[in-house]
């Protein structure tokens, strides 16, 4: 079997990790869900990795079967990263109002 007739391609996440796991620590940081040090920096990276995985399970598996479709990916890594993040953009939000 060839490998270059794969229906998605793994490689394709380095930008929808990095941006949401960009837009993760910042937030953590902001509204300090991380503590400082290293075991917050770990604790921001699990929470990244283990969204991400799930976020590219339910593109892979539930959405976009055939084939890959940027647009679709990129929807679902923003949806999961806004429905994560509620509670952290409120607190952000009731920070900057106060």
């Amino acid at each position: 079997m060839n490998g270059k007739n794969r229906a998605h391609d793994w490689r394709k996440l380095k930008w929808p990790f990095t941006v949401t796991f960009l837009y993760y620590a910042l937030l953590s940081l902001f509204t300090g869900y991380s503590e400082a040090g290293e075991a917050g920096f770990l604790s921001v990276l699990i929470v990244a990795l283990l969204v991400d995985a799930f976020a590219y399970f339910l593109y892979c598996f539930v959405l976009s079967r055939e084939k890959d479709d940027m647009h679709k990916l990129w929807y679902v890594f923003l949806l999961v990263y806004a429905l994560l993040t509620v509670p952290q953009l409120r607190a952000l939000w009731d920070r900057l109002t106060a």
